[in-house]
């Protein structure tokens, strides 16, 4: 326990939810987060007097470490603001995951593939490059006529 934590308990020890908040700081994300959302959102209700930044403190403490770090970093300023921020940050995390398909004959599921670096020619590179610049110039350019067409119309 970290010692901010630790001044958090102090300091609500004496609260009428004391065991409530015990439960509460010492809850940690077993299954999904969503799931470990609910745990936290079913405790807190029975929590009273605690500070909305405390208990955005407490939420980030119970997540799993991988997406803890992020929910710190983003200082979010409400329950509902830190639950966005740390379901985005897995989203983000699954998203970048790959997975392959079960493998039916031996009924187990392989292990994460991580992508192949190849090495490529400057060529390559270069073209690459181009190919990134355009669709950076050509979305950037929606986002600009997008803007012009919400101001010109309102």
């Amino acid at each position: 326990m970290n010692n901010f934590t630790e001044e958090l308990i102090l300091h609500y020890e004496d609260t009428k939810g004391n065991t409530f908040f015990s439960q509460l700081i010492n809850l940690k994300q077993k299954g999904t987060l969503v799931e470990n959302i609910d745990n936290f959102q079913r405790l807190n209700i029975k929590v009273t007097n605690i500070l909305d930044e405390h208990l955005t403190y407490v939420f980030i403490e119970t997540i799993r470490d991988n997406i803890k770090h992020e929910g710190h970093l983003w200082e979010p300023n409400s329950l509902e603001n830190v639950f966005r921020v740390v379901r985005n940050v897995e989203n983000k995390i699954l998203a970048t995951r790959r997975y392959t398909t079960h493998n039916y004959k031996d009924e187990s599921i392989s292990a994460l593939i991580l992508p192949q670096f190849t090495k490529l020619t400057t060529q390559q590179l270069e073209e690459k490059y181009q190919k990134v610049f355009v669709t950076i110039v050509i979305a950037n350019t929606i986002k600009v006529i997008s803007a012009m067409r919400r101001n010109y119309y309102t």
